[in-house]
């Protein structure tokens, strides 16, 4: 009966160190539990203020965007205005060219004339005297 009382000491305590043990590790896991739940929330937490970032940067690359193909365009707008301007600026060039070179013809052609009528003069005034 001793032995019996022995062994059944020693079941008993070998129980409660055990059950000690596993409402250790139960306190440890719930506790483990614990921090990833508060480590779960940070997590969420910090997605959602990531996706808010994100969320503002695409509306600042959106109007980046736009800003750029109207800045585009206007300069596209000024690129053309002064290829005209340009093209009718060397159309004008031409004809003042054009027109210079008819004037000067004509110049020549008038002190021709000029010095035809001066030489006419002379003989006039030669047949005269």
């Amino acid at each position: 009966v001793t032995i019996w009382k022995t062994n059944l000491r020693t079941t008993e305590d070998d129980h409660a160190k055990h059950r000690e043990r596993s409402q250790s590790a139960l306190a440890e896991s719930e506790h483990d539990s614990l921090q990833l739940k508060m480590d779960m929330a940070k997590l969420a937490e910090d997605n959602t203020k990531l996706q808010r970032e994100i969320s503002a940067l695409r509306v600042g690359l959106a109007q980046a965007q736009a800003d750029h193909a109207g800045a585009a365009e206007h300069l596209a707008a000024h690129t053309k205005e002064a290829k005209d301007t340009r093209e009718r600026l060397e159309g004008e060039l031409r004809s003042m060219h054009t027109h210079n070179v008819d004037l000067a013809s004509r110049a020549a052609l008038a002190r021709e004339q000029y010095d035809d009528a001066a030489q006419q003069v002379i003989t006039l005034q030669n047949n005269v005297a």
